[in-house]
Order: C-alpha cells, then structure tokens, then sequence
C-alpha cells in the first residue's frame, strides 16, 4: 500500500502505534496477573509448610506421649498436604518466576513510555523506526521469557 502525504502515513504509523500499544497493554495485564499469582503461591508455600510441618511434628511428639492432639488420620493427611505444596514449591519456583513477571512487566513499560515520547516528538522516519524496533523487542522479550518459564 503506497501512501501519498504525509498526513496519511503519520495516521496510518499512528494506527500501527495504537495496535502495538494495546498489545502491550495485554501483555502487562497478562504478567501482572501472573505475577500476583505466583506471589500468593510462593507466600503460601513459604508459610503454610513450615507451619504444617511444625504442627505435625508437634502431634507426633505429642502421640509418643500418649496425648496426641489430633487423630492419625488428620496427621497424615496434613503431611500429605505439606509435601504436596513443598513439592510444588520446589517444581515450579514461583519466587524465581514472580521475579521473572516484573522485569517482564517493567520491559514492557519501557518500551511502552518509549513509543509514546515517539509518537510526540519524533517524525514519521523516527516513528517508522521505534515501532519496528518496539515489536522487535517484544518478540525478543517474550521469547525470552518463554524460554526461561514464563
């Protein structure tokens, strides 16, 4: 598609600019939330396993003792429950990932500012240019990310 003026292509460089600002939009929605989410995962992981661990360690001492303070049955599901979340702590590292979603996040802010100083003082060249550069980047991000357990 061959453009004439100049006002055609700095609309259509504006409609393109727009298309990746909402695509960036969606990608930091996407890290916050999963962000948040592995925020909740490792506080849980990093407070309910030592706790579950010292209440069944507590109920074992207390069994030898003849004063158990829950049956048998509640210990060993408790247990069961303490691995099942350490071992999960331990597959899917959600610290490392949490850390991961905000550089994410923080790049993709960046680049996000970055376009909208372009769109304001740069000419249609400059404009033409950041926005290839700006996809480039978010590719190169996302694959990146991809590819370390995002």
């Amino acid at each position: 598609m061959k453009l004439d003026s100049g006002s055609e292509i700095r609309s259509a460089l504006l409609v393109e600019h727009d298309k990746l600002l909402k695509r960036l939009g969606k990608w930091r929605a996407e890290t916050t939330a999963y962000r948040w989410l592995n925020i909740l995962l490792f506080m849980s992981c990093k407070t309910l396993v030592p706790t579950g661990a010292l209440i069944v360690a507590a109920n074992m001492i207390s069994t030898v003792l003849d004063k158990p303070l829950f049956s048998n049955l509640i210990s060993a599901a408790l247990a069961t429950f303490i691995t099942f979340l350490a071992s999960i702590e331990a597959m899917l590292n959600p610290g490392a990932k949490k850390r991961l979603a905000f550089n994410l996040n923080n790049e993709l802010s960046s680049i996000e500012n970055k376009l909208n100083i372009a769109k304001i003082s740069s000419d249609n060249d400059d404009l033409q240019k950041k926005l290839i550069w700006a996809d480039d980047e978010v590719k190169r991000l996302l694959n990146y990310y991809s590819d370390n357990g995002y």
